[in-house]
């Protein structure tokens, strides 16, 4: 089953993170709760009772991943229109990743931040306007993806990406494996 998704980055809109799933799941308490849930969360993502706020993220990604085995915090960025054709299978994102309008996310996707270790994030991805992250892609690192980029399947990106380029993988290597006899 495919469940297509968009995010959009004004604040009522924003607020409705599985609406296209809502009209495929006509009436659902999950998707009405989940809902519910990224409405507080975005309501009181700078409040002072920080406890109550915690507990309602835990419970928001908890079912997040319960159900659709993605990762998906409620201090993610998103521009107008960012698309997840697939639904939310597989896919991690970081909560202080930026993902520009009319972005589309497939499958598997990662964007990471870069830790310290002791603790300290060193940033996350800057994802431009109207990207396309192919299935299985990794996008780690305080970097910036440029408008217009295409990333191919399965590529793992760790530095910037200027505007309008296409990402693909490198040429596979053969090695010769010596087996002792």
């Amino acid at each position: 089953m495919t469940m297509n998704i968009k995010f959009s980055a004004k604040p009522k809109e924003s607020l409705k993170i599985l609406i296209n799933m809502q009209s495929e799941f006509k009436n659902s308490v999950l998707v009405s709760f989940l809902l519910s849930i990224r409405k507080i969360l975005y309501k009181f993502r700078n409040t002072k009772i920080r406890f109550l706020y915690q507990m309602l993220h835990f419970l928001y990604l908890f079912v997040v991943q319960l159900i659709f085995s993605g990762y998906l915090p409620a201090t993610v960025k998103f521009g107008e229109n960012v698309f997840f054709p697939h639904g939310l299978n597989g896919i991690f994102i970081s909560g202080s990743a930026e993902i520009g309008e009319g972005s589309i996310i497939y499958q598997q996707v990662t964007i990471g931040s870069t830790f310290l270790d002791g603790g300290g994030c060193l940033g996350a991805p800057v994802i431009g306007k109207n990207c396309i992250l192919g299935a299985g892609c990794k996008v780690i690192g305080n970097i910036r993806i440029g408008d217009n980029v295409k990333i191919a399947t399965n590529v793992s990106v760790n530095k910037d990406v200027p505007a309008n380029y296409t990402v693909v993988p490198s040429k596979p290597r053969y090695l010769k494996r010596e087996i002792e006899e």
